[in-house]
């Protein structure tokens, strides 16, 4: 459509939507620029519900789907929508919201107040995520804990970053390190079936579900437990305290705790052929159930 020095404007043949292409410095490093905004996908693209505010006042609400197009519906029953790009702080809308009369199209999140806030000139509208009372954040996970299980039993662990944003590791149960895998749109852990380990030997040690009630276990990919917050605790001691319960994968047996398992395998290749036992040089044996992991420092 138009070409400049340093701005190409394109227009798709089959819906015709605008597409901008600016030039970038060439002082810049594509690598680092490319970071910055994947750490503002990594914060913020994991809320779908929305209060829309101006002036500090709230005038409506609104969702996101998963193309990152935003709706909104305001309090004149009055609905603007429109396609979000991320940047390297924030959101830019390709179609400006009109909102009372005001064009808000660039946005800064701004992480300790988990808020959008427009940077146009005179326009003071913000787009503030609406979360469950019992969402915990993927940094809120990481410190100190102890954890309960097998009903009589605890040890102080620790909960360490992993692949930030995605994963963590539970360190100080067993002599592995476990994974932990967060999931952005629920706030929540899960613990899956997995390999944490290899003997000398070649041996694979497995991280297996286990029914600890009926006496069964697998090696099947995906079985495990998710985190329940104890909401109560949270919302009156700032602690928080989860418990890991069944994830609904295994059909009709229920994930209560998890195996220590040898194997002449690696994970998706597991068997009763392969298997060689448990796993006893632990100083905390080899089953672990009813798991439950309180944080030692209340949340900020």
């Amino acid at each position: 459509m138009e070409a400049y020095e340093d701005l190409v404007i394109l227009r798709g043949k089959k819906y015709g939507n605008i597409m901008e292409m600016h030039r970038l410095p060439e002082t810049l490093d594509w690598n680092d620029y490319l970071e910055e905004v994947n750490t503002i996908i990594d914060l913020c693209n994991i809320y779908t519900s929305f209060e829309l505010r101006q002036d500090g006042q709230e005038i409506g609400t609104g969702t996101a789907n998963a193309n990152y197009r935003y709706s909104f519906k305001l309090s004149d029953e009055e609905e603007v929508a429109s396609n979000a790009i991320y940047t390297t702080s924030g959101i830019k809308f390709i179609d400006p919201l009109t909102i009372n009369g005001k064009e808000a199209q660039t946005f800064t999140w701004e992480n300790e107040t988990k808020q959008f806030v427009c940077t146009d000139d005179g326009v003071n509208i913000t787009i503030v995520p609406v979360v469950a009372p019992e969402y915990i954040y993927y940094e809120q996970y990481i410190g100190d804990f102890t954890v309960q299980y097998n009903n009589t039993r605890s040890i102080d662990v620790a909960i360490e970053q992993k692949i930030k944003g995605r994963t963590l590791k539970l360190v100080g149960l067993i002599d592995f390190e476990i994974e932990l895998i967060f999931d952005k749109m629920k706030g929540t852990v899960s613990i899956l079936t997995q390999d944490v380990g290899t003997l000398e030997n070649g041996t694979t040690v497995a991280f297996c579900p286990w029914d600890s009630e009926a006496g069964y276990y697998t090696w099947g990919v995906g079985i495990g437990t998710e985190s329940v917050v104890n909401l109560n605790k949270l919302q009156n001691e700032n602690i928080l305290e989860f418990s890991m319960i069944d994830n609904g994968v295994w059909g009709s047996r229920v994930t209560r705790g998890y195996l220590l398992r040898l194997f002449d395998s690696v994970l998706g290749s597991h068997s009763s052929a392969t298997g060689k036992g448990n796993y006893t040089a632990n100083s905390t044996g080899h089953q672990f159930y009813n798991l439950v992991l309180t944080k030692k420092q209340a949340l900020n």
